[in-house]
């Protein structure tokens, strides 16, 4: 008997070797699982580094868009004074030239008029004195 004590039963070795297999099939995945986890952990690096990015990337871009916005009322608040001042440059001009118009008019009209009565009155000294060369006329 003292034989038999010292082999393993049929029974038992083969529990031994279904226990080495259950082992060497758990190293194995422990092994695929702690590559698992740090794929997923490079990839969550990763994903937060391009997170971060983003964000700044989103921050800097709001900013740009609150200069532009500044930038595009000031340019809206200079068109309307440039406007304003064109309209009111405008206006005195207008009233400069019809004034001047006026003016202008006014001296043709008065010189006109002046011409009519000079040529009246030497229309009727002409009348008046038939003496007056012809050259005159």
């Amino acid at each position: 008997m003292s034989e038999r004590a010292g082999r393993p039963t049929p029974e038992v070795y083969m529990m031994q070797k279904e226990l080495e297999k259950a082992r060497t099939e758990l190293r194995q995945e422990q092994a695929l699982a702690d590559q698992d986890k740090l794929y997923s952990n490079a990839r969550i690096h990763e994903e937060m580094g391009r997170s971060k990015d983003m964000v700044r990337r989103f921050e800097e871009q709001t900013l740009q868009q609150r200069d532009m916005n500044r930038e595009v009322s000031d340019l809206r608040q200079q068109l309307f004074h440039f406007k304003q001042g064109k309209k009111s440059s405008l206006q005195k001009r207008s009233s400069f030239d019809s004034e001047k118009s006026f003016s202008v008019f006014s001296l043709v009209a008065t010189g006109c008029s002046n011409l009519l009565l000079g040529l009246s009155a030497l229309n009727n000294e002409m009348y008046r004195n038939p003496k007056v060369p012809a050259a005159r006329r």
